[in-house]
Order: structure tokens, then sequence, then C-alpha cells
């Protein structure tokens, strides 16, 4: 029996309760070495003193980065926070697209480097996990539909099910650092709902530990 993949380090209590990801997400692209799935369910935040109340989905953001010039046959997962468009500040949603086209605005959201993200995990590949089409040609060496690979399938089912205890720990994921400045994914937050530049938070911290 193989062992049971794990989420940025969340794994299934119980491997015979595996949630399918269609059950939970629905498919907004999947083409091109790139995936993206939207959570069905509406979350809710409570307000605190830095941020109001919003709602927000979640996002499964699967990348095969062979796909994008990388020499690693490897596809990287990230589980991101979305707040609803109707929370973000102007001048931060003006940033998504030059035309902000509300049909897009998830997809939108994903690729713009904005979102926090509260989990990653990586999987690597092989040449002979590529399968040929059904003809017998294989015209790609990556994986041009993610779902093609019943691993990825595998590790999105997971995210699926641990997400909810994920969910209710999310803090630890968005105190996680993502640059060398010490911005972390709250700094996003804060940028999206009320405009705060995230660089400027990240050197008034530095600022206030130096003194």
């Amino acid at each position: 029996m193989s062992e049971v993949l794990s989420f940025a380090g969340w794994r299934p209590g119980n491997p015979d309760q595996i949630i399918p990801w269609k059950e939970k997400f629905d498919e907004e692209c999947s083409d091109g070495g790139q995936l993206t799935l939207l959570s069905k369910e509406i979350y809710q935040a409570e307000a605190d003193e830095d941020m109001p109340a919003f709602e927000y989905r979640y996002i499964i953001k699967a990348m095969d980065l062979q796909a994008f010039g990388s020499d690693q046959k490897t596809i990287c997962f990230r589980l991101y926070m979305c707040p609803l468009r109707k929370y973000w500040e102007s001048e931060s949603l003006k940033g998504l697209s030059e035309d902000n086209n509300k049909d897009w605005f998830f997809e939108d959201a994903a690729d713009s480097g904005i979102l926090p993200y509260i989990g990653e995990e990586y999987l690597d590949y092989s040449d002979d996990d590529v399968s040929p089409d059904e003809n017998g040609n294989k015209w790609y060496d990556y994986f041009y539909h993610i779902t093609d690979w019943s691993k990825a399938n595998e590790m999105l089912n997971i995210i699926t099910t641990v997400l909810n205890p994920m969910n209710d720990t999310r803090g630890h994921g968005l105190d996680q650092v993502w640059n060398q400045l010490g911005n972390t994914g709250w700094d996003l937050l804060e940028y999206i709902l009320n405009g705060k530049n995230c660089v400027d938070a990240a050197l008034s911290r530095l600022n206030n530990c130096n003194n």
C-alpha cells in the first residue's frame, strides 16, 4: 500500500475518507501546463483591528514548471486565499488586468502575484509518467493538462480533504514570509483590502525592530 501524500505538512487523518476534488472545487482553467480550481464554498473572515470583515474563496493553482522554461520535471501546487471582488480596494483591483473583466476575476487574481497562499507542495515526475495521446503521439514533454496525471489528481484530493483544518488555522499559513523584506500573507491581504503598501509595511517593521 502506497503512502498517502501530504500537502504543506497536512495529511488526512483517515486515508479511507479522501474527498475527491470535484466535490469541493470547480475547474476554471486547464491547459498549457497550468490548472486553476476555485472552491465552491464561500468562507468568511471576521473584522479585526487591521482589516474589515470579508468573504473569500480558495484557489488551487497547479503549474508544471517544465511548461514555463524550467529544466525541472516538477508540478507546483499552491492554495491561495482570494477575497471576493467586492472587497478589493479599487487601486488594488486595477492591478489585476488591463480590462478588469469580472468574468476572469479569479483567474486574473491567481496569476497576479498579489494573492496570499497558505500552503504549497511540489511533485516530481519522469518522462514515463507523461503518456502519449490516443493515437500514440507524444506532443509534449510535460503535462499540458495536469489532471491527466493520476498522482496530480491524488494531490488535489489531499488538498481538498485537508482544506477545512487548514482554513481553521489559516493564520499560520499567512504568517509565512514570502520575500527577503519579510512580507507575509497578512501584508498582501492588507494591500488587497485596504490598499496598504507591502514594502512600506515591511520597512516599518524593520525600523521598529532596529529601534
